[in-house]
């Protein structure tokens, strides 16, 4: 959990780490805040920090201002380029995802 990401000085807290997860199996803000049972706005401010520490807050915008990249998406690929998570973990986060919600197949 703690991993460094592409040299940072800050590694992910466990809470950062279970939203990766979380946003890497798809879940959406409002399912992440039900799933931790912690509110909407803890969420969006877990995926801030985390965004920041992934080095997305100053992502590159097109020529009309709109970003050029969406950040959920952006931060797993660089959470998998960097190696904090992997098919392993992925799976994982899945799997435990399905107990949770009794979706187990």
């Amino acid at each position: 959990v703690q991993q460094r990401s592409q040299g940072r000085s800050e590694g992910l807290t466990e809470a950062e780490y279970e939203v990766l997860l979380d946003i890497t199996i798809g879940l959406t803000d409002q399912a992440i805040a039900e799933r931790r049972r912690i509110s909407l706005r803890s969420v969006q401010g877990r995926l801030q920090l985390l965004y920041s520490k992934l080095g997305l807050i100053e992502m590159p915008s097109l020529d009309g201002g709109a970003a050029e990249f969406n950040s959920r998406t952006r931060a797993i690929a660089v959470a998998l380029m960097s190696r904090l998570i992997n098919e392993k973990s992925i799976e994982s986060a899945e799997l435990d995802y399905r107990r949770s919600t009794g979706k187990e197949n």
